[in-house]
């Protein structure tokens, strides 16, 4: 630590700054991870995921939030999934099924999160974004230049001398009217200020339309057009140039293709921040330059990693500029900043610079099944020791490719470049892994001078999100005074799917607040609860029973490309989509399926929870005729448009209720029975209809999309089935099918006392929860299924850092990637990426 003596003025600067390494260090930042099974998913895979949940101070893993939370938004930064799971010791699953009509073709972003992460803005979440793919597709099938760019911000052509179908080779779009390829190209002068009469590093990156970063090459001229310069790029688009600029003078970069873009006008007053890492030194050296109106001025420097100084003190630049070198042992590996204040505290110069210390796990993995023919497995060891060389005792994941199906790059992002590179930086950075294996170093400046970075101390104050240790529902219980009403019983009833029930009580304290915890763990998000409360009389009249709701993040930025084309004409994977349709053809012979037949089916209502697999039903109110009358009650609608429908007892019985003809109505409303709900609360023979008729009178025909009518055997029987109902020669039953706008039209209806409730609850994954076995099989996601890959989700290495585990092998001939990464829990994260191959009989690494 660098503690200078500090002027009066920067007094509070230091305090100030002391102040956030307290804070920071208290109550460190919290990042996640998820490692997916796959690079990309056909259309009905599930997505499975493993996820960290990591201290930013150390990287050891934290176990203080035991909830995390899942999204999936399309491109238009609409959510279509949301689930919450279950972590323990820092590690959590989950197994999204992209189902269609939910999920379509496209582009989707994945958003992982706990709520205490929300103390650092929600800009920090876990973000990926990955491809579904429908093979079956038309525009598969297409030629790139059939495909209609005509709605695509001025892109009316493709070049494409070979009409090649989608993917085979990657094109560019061209502006229409004149043919030239749309660039972007910018410059960033290191440390912020573009200073007029000091030689400096001005970094650069140039992108196509995609985002992606395009080699380029040009030359940088004065006003005069004298060359100054020239560049090129260095990696990904992106490279660095040293200019010493003139005040008043106009710089322009040309490229070789002609297009000129502008640089930073230059200033005649500031200060400069220069930072040089070289990955062949052990240290690091700044230097700090000041134009002749600011020299022997006092400025305040910081040096942070994580949040916290590594060193800190005054600095006052003089004819010649200030320099200083620090060890790089006085950082951990991963982003590191350099800020320069002013005497009122505001930075005026900020550089980043990766420090990478190589302290990984060291991981090896030898193939042992000597004869895996015929479709046995494939028997491995993973190995694995710490940067002391010792035994590690640590937590990975895995995924098997089978790399004649499915491409994958080394250097995309993984836990090692996520967590010290990625989740510390501003923008998608491509290829992130590259920066940790060997990169050039002008490479890491162009990086560094060209992403922001992540702000972690601007602010220090109390924690708004706290860590959500275990799922809860809580409420309050006011009177018709609008008071609170104390020690009144409250009980839970619940239900997970169709046969796992549960009861919860507890009471309410003085404030009339209630809180319910101790949940089962669930397999599945598929949960209600029906609260009920009673005052002390044990009556429910008069009580209003409030639930806390749960608040989520607001919805990322729309990431959609300006070219929704992008995912046919950007993309490598046409054998791959071409070996899919092939191998589903091979199973359909196989399994002995039937020719292909094409059915005509009847309109479907979207968002319906229809049981029936064809969506069929025996008679439908369509949403036209439910929008010419929006203000009549659901009841007024199925007693108009139903032939059949009335009120009248049940067979050898007085009690009422609604019927069709001689059938009991039931009632499913977005997919929620009200049989469920009801619980007797009278020996009135009108009780259960009166209960109906709360439902049926609080939502109205504008409310609802469609509703289905479902009688007929062929169509109710899946209905029976799933609800346990079984028609008699006494009693027959018929289903309506009510679809809301909100897909939550049961749960908006409050009634004194009770509440109908569906609270997102974090899931446990049965094969997770229940089989502490290393290697889990999926068995809808093998290397012979067309998904091209194997997943397997929990490996352990034992106190000599081994673990042996198998997977299945493929039944013809193909080249595998076996890509692993996890951590001991203290710091310490691995990667590895390990190629097998069947030679002399045996799968094993290939020579290098």
């Amino acid at each position: 630590m660098l503690c200078l003596v500090a002027a009066a003025q920067f007094d509070m600067i230091r305090n100030h700054i002391l102040k956030i390494d307290s804070f920071n260090t208290s109550f460190p930042r919290e990042k996640i991870f998820l490692h997916t099974n796959k690079p990309y998913y056909f259309l009905n895979d599930t997505l499975w995921t493993k996820g960290y949940v990591i201290s930013a101070s150390d990287n050891y893993i934290s176990d203080s939030s035991k909830i995390a939370y899942i999204e999936i938004y399309d491109a238009d930064a609409i959510l279509v999934k949301r689930i919450s799971t279950s972590s323990s010791f820092g590690m959590f699953y989950s197994a999204i099924w992209l189902k269609d009509p939910l999920f379509k073709q496209g582009q989707y972003l994945i958003r992982a999160y706990s709520s205490y992460m929300r103390n650092a803005g929600d800009s920090l979440f876990y973000e990926k974004i990955f491809s579904i793919i429908d093979p079956d597709s038309n525009e598969w099938k297409l030629p790139v230049n059939k495909l209609d760019f005509t709605n695509e911000n001025n892109v009316n052509q493709t070049k494409d001398p070979e009409g090649s179908a989608p993917g085979k080779n990657r094109i560019q779009p061209s502006v229409a009217g004149n043919g030239e390829t749309l660039t972007d190209l910018r410059f960033f002068a290191e440390g912020g200020r573009f200073i007029a009469g000091k030689l400096q590093q001005v970094g650069f990156k140039a992108t196509d339309i995609y985002g992606k970063g395009v080699p380029i090459t040009g030359r940088i001229e004065n006003s005069k057009k004298q060359t100054v310069t020239i560049f090129t790029t260095v990696h990904n688009g992106m490279g660095t140039i040293w200019l010493t600029p003139i005040i008043d003078e106009v710089y322009t970069a040309v490229l070789q293709n002609g297009k000129n873009y502008q640089l930073p006008l230059p200033t005649s007053k500031g200060t400069m921040l220069q930072v040089v890492n070289n990955p062949t030194s052990d240290s690091i050296e700044i230097s700090v330059d000041a134009t002749p109106d600011l020299l022997g001025q006092q400025y305040f420097f910081r040096a942070s990693a994580k949040g916290i100084s590594c060193a800190m003190g005054l600095i006052r630049p003089g004819p010649q500029p200030y320099k200083r070198s620090f060890s790089k042992k006085a950082f951990p590996s991963g982003i590191c900043r350099f800020t320069l204040y002013d005497k009122d505290g505001l930075p005026v110069n900020e550089r980043a610079t990766l420090v990478w210390h190589r302290e990984a796990l060291t991981l090896q993995l030898t193939a042992e099944q000597k004869n895996p023919e015929g479709g046995d497995s494939i028997s491995v060891s993973l190995s694995a020791k710490d940067s002391k060389n010792k035994y590690a005792v640590a937590g990975f994941s895995a995924i098997v490719l089978d790399t004649s199906n499915v491409t994958y790059n080394k250097h995309e992002e993984n836990l090692i470049s996520y967590l010290l590179l990625q989740s510390d930086i501003n923008g998608k950075i491509e290829s992130p892994f590259y920066y940790f294996d060997n990169p050039l170093p002008q490479a890491i400046d162009a990086l560094m001078l060209t992403h922001g970075w992540v702000q972690y101390d601007h602010f220090y104050e109390e924690r708004k999100y706290k860590y959500d240790a275990a799922f809860t529902v809580s409420g309050r219980l006011l009177n018709i005074a609008n008071r609170p009403v104390s020690e009144a019983d409250v009980l839970l009833f619940g239900k997970e799917g169709r046969l796992k029930s549960f009861v919860l009580n507890t009471s309410t304290d003085k404030n009339g607040r209630f809180i319910f915890s101790g949940f089962p763990n669930f397999s599945t998000d598929s949960v209600t609860v029906l609260i009920r409360a009673l005052n002390r009389k044990g009556k429910a009249y008069g009580i209003g029973l409030a639930l806390d709701q749960q608040h989520f993040p607001a919805a990322p930025l729309p990431f959609k490309n300006s070219y929704p084309s992008a995912l046919f004409i950007d993309t490598t994977e046409e054998n791959y989509i071409k070996k899919q349709v092939e191998i589903k053809k091979e199973q359909k012979i196989k399994k002995g399926f039937l020719p292909e037949i094409i059915l005509t089916s009847k309109a479907k209502v979207a968002g319906s929870k229809n049981l029936n697999t064809d969506g069929a039903y025996d008679e439908l109110i369509s949403q036209k005729t439910l929008e010419a009358v929006p203000e009549k009650t659901l009841r007024e609608i199925l007693t108009g448009k139903i032939k059949g429908f009335h009120k009248g007892p049940l067979p050898k019985s007085m009690l009422q209720a609604y019927k069709r003809s001689g059938d009991l109505v039931v009632f499913i409303i977005d997919g929620y029975n009200l049989l469920q709900l009801y619980e007797p609360t009278s020996d009135s023979k009108t009780a259960f209809t009166e209960f109906e008729e709360s439902w049926l009178d609080y939502i109205k025909a504008g409310d609802i999309k469609g509703i289905e009518v479902m009688y007929a055997g062929k169509n109710s029987i899946a209905y029976e089935q799933y609800f346990n109902l079984y028609s008699t020669y006494l009693l027959g039953y018929t289903f309506i099918e009510i679809t809301t706008y909100s897909g939550n039209g049961a749960f908006n209806k409050n009634i004194p006392g009770m509440h109908l409730h569906k609270p997102l609850v974090p899931i446990v994954l049965k094969s997770y929860y229940q089989d502490s076995s290393p290697a889990i099989e999926n068995k809808t996601d093998t290397l012979d299924n067309g998904a091209g890959s194997f997943w397997i989700p929990d490996i352990i290495t034992n106190e000599k850092g081994e673990s042996r585990l198998s997977f299945p092998a493929p039944r013809r001939a193909a080249k595998l990637l076996f890509v692993v990464q996890g951590t001991d829990g203290k710091g310490g994260l691995g990667v590895g990426v390990f190629p097998l191959e069947f030679i002399e009989g045996r799968w094993q690494k290939p020579a290098k």
